[in-house]
């Protein structure tokens, strides 16, 4: 046997024990098909018929369904830490009064980090939200904008994203007015 063809031999000795060790841990077809060779067009096709011809189909069936289990083990166990997490989280808040509900209402509705750093805008909000339900006064969006340092339109979405209604339509056409103009 030539110098060459032991070289061949063995380099496709070390790609081919790659491979199967991809193969017993159920990696995807694209992987397997990049390491036994990076420059073929279809890793997916060439991964199969190399499993297939090396009988290993039902190994790597079996590894791919024992990693699916894993991981669906996984994301169990995440939800159900998230969920107690979310019960801490409502129980605080609900400890903490009805601004802080509405906050954590809205946080989890946006799933944007923006919203975790304006926290305390929102718990102001909220609270002045509730102060004037509460004694009945009609405090229009704008001032309920500039007292928590938002703009009146993020302060209708956010009104709106936690099923609250503006205190009073205060429209006139397309222009804002303050109770000053009234």
């Amino acid at each position: 046997m030539s110098n060459l063809n032991k070289k061949r031999k063995r380099n496709y000795k070390e790609i081919s024990i790659e491979a199967d060790k991809l193969i017993k841990q159920g990696a995807r077809l694209e992987e397997i098909g990049i390491a036994l060779n990076p420059d073929y067009r279809s890793p997916r096709g060439n991964a199969l018929s190399y499993i297939k011809h090396s009988s290993q189909y039902d190994t790597w069936i079996g590894s791919k369904r024992v990693k699916e289990a894993k991981e669906e083990n996984k994301r169990e166990v995440l939800g159900e830490i998230v969920s107690i997490l979310e019960g801490l989280v409502n129980k605080k808040a609900h400890e903490a009064g009805w601004a802080y509900e509405r906050t954590i209402q809205y946080i989890r509705l946006t799933d944007s980090r923006r919203t975790l750093s304006r926290f305390d805008k929102y718990i102001e909000l909220f609270n002045l939200y509730e102060k004037s339900t509460y004694e009945g006064i009609k405090i229009p969006l704008v001032e309920l904008a500039n007292t928590a340092d938002l703009s009146a339109m993020c302060v209708s979405k956010i009104l709106n994203r936690v099923g609250l209604s503006t205190l009073c339509n205060n429209k006139r056409g397309n222009k804002q007015t303050s109770t000053k103009y009234r």
